[in-house]
């Protein structure tokens, strides 16, 4: 039988913004989940939801607390749970703005990576949509990044138009997201349709196109679930590879590796070094320890 325990998580937002990212997990270490969910910063023009911080923050908090409330389900297909988990959200959402008209642009959404090991399973079972990744690193055995969560071609075509802005002189972030805004608008209201991409969402649907992955660690292991402004720091900063991010989270925890990001980011706040859409981002990361029973 495998255990699994988390042993550090993190979260941080971005100077002076909201924290959208959200991480959780519950369960014991024989019957568990876990989980990041890094919720959409919002586009629109107003918030929809009345007296949350943002759209992204009331749909990050209740996709987490919707996961909490059905553990693993271990008797439940991964995708059913889920599904029930996205019903549960955007039954609230509706309830949330009653009659009031939701442009496709403006409906909240989230990346996220859940986790689950049942006692019943010999491997672990994760869902994922978005740009949230998991990295598994076996005992003194490379780490490798799993599953196609984490596909970064949306971001690249975003930074391909941050340096285009840059390269013709516009320099300024908030300028250069202004300028980006209808673009962004026009790809968010493709989300969760026919033709469009998949994430977390108000569309309960969206867990028929999950990234399903079943694993079967060698064990003892470390698996790393992060958002993607904690990864920056491989695939934007290149600071780390997948194997050092993972070792030095399992060596000195999650604290030093957000230093090191936030130390990077404000050492280039126009974007120029390493261009981007956002100085910073929220930051999130949950390590866990997997083991054999009998390893104990």
């Amino acid at each position: 039988m495998m255990t699994v325990k988390p042993v550090d998580a993190l979260t941080a937002p971005a100077a002076g913004a909201v924290n959208e990212d959200v991480h959780g997990h519950s369960g014991t270490a024989t019957a568990g989940a876990a989980w990041v969910i890094d919720g959409a910063t919002g586009v629109a023009e107003e918030t929809l939801i009345a007296d949350a911080d943002s759209d992204a923050r009331w749909y990050a908090t209740a996709l987490d607390a919707a996961f909490a409330r059905r553990g693993p389900g271990c008797q439940a297909a991964v995708a059913d749970t889920v599904r029930a988990a996205l019903t549960e959200v955007a039954q609230r959402f509706r309830a949330a703005v009653g009659d009031r008209p939701v442009p496709d642009h403006a409906r909240p959404s989230a990346a996220a990576v859940w986790l689950r090991w049942c006692p019943t399973a010999p491997r672990l079972e994760l869902a994922a949509l978005g740009d949230c990744v998991a990295i598994l690193k076996p005992d003194g055995a490379p780490a490798q990044r799993i599953g196609r969560q984490g596909d970064d071609s949306a971001d690249e075509r975003v930074n391909a138009a941050v340096r285009a802005f840059q390269a013709a002189g516009v320099t300024d972030p908030a300028e250069i997201r202004r300028r980006l805004t209808d673009r962004l608008r026009a790809t968010r209201a493709t989300m969760n349709r026919p033709g469009g991409y998949w994430v977390f969402g108000v569309e309960p649907g969206a867990a028929d196109h999950l990234d399903r992955i079943e694993l079967a660690p060698t064990l003892p292991a470390w698996l790393l679930l992060a958002s993607d402004g904690l990864y920056r720091l491989v695939d934007t900063y290149r600071a780390v590879d997948h194997h050092q991010l993972v070792a030095e989270a399992a060596a000195t925890g999650l604290a030093p590796l957000y230093r090191t990001l936030r130390r990077i980011e404000r050492a280039d706040p126009a974007c120029l070094r390493h261009p981007r859409l956002k100085p910073e981002d929220d930051a999130t990361g949950v390590l866990l320890r997997l083991e054999s029973v009998t390893s104990q």
